[in-house]
């Protein structure tokens, strides 16, 4: 697979996401009548989402995180990734860099390269 930062390469807990998203977009978690959980803009240019491409290596493609909730991120990114692909996406933060794991569950293109809606995989 492609090379991680070593120490941001740890995954990430469902509590310590948590914690994490109150701190950057507010302490309200009120899910909104037709979401289980709310979705928050957040906009973090920088961020790498390592998958495997359609012949089946692995790469790293440049991305931006738009929005974050409690159980998924939204990222625009160059490429295009199939649905149910399992992917890495390294985010440099305020607080120091992340690393989320998880899978795609939707990629639809856009202007400016493809939004992917990534379910993530939290401990």
């Amino acid at each position: 697979m492609v090379r991680l930062n070593a120490r941001a390469a740890q995954p990430m807990r469902r509590d310590d996401w948590l914690k994490l998203l109150a701190g950057l977009v507010g302490s309200e978690f009120e899910p909104p009548v037709r979401r289980r959980t709310r979705r928050y803009p957040l906009k973090v240019a920088g961020c790498r989402l390592l998958h495997h491409n359609k012949h089946g290596r692995a790469t790293a493609t440049r991305a931006w995180l738009m929005q974050v909730s409690a159980g998924g991120v939204m990222i625009l990114c160059e490429a295009e990734v199939p649905r149910g692909a399992p992917v890495l996406l390294e985010c440099p933060l305020p607080r120091g860099p992340i690393v989320l794991t998880g899978q795609v569950v939707h990629c639809t293109s856009t202007v400016g390269g493809n939004k992917i809606g990534i379910q993530l995989a939290l401990d």
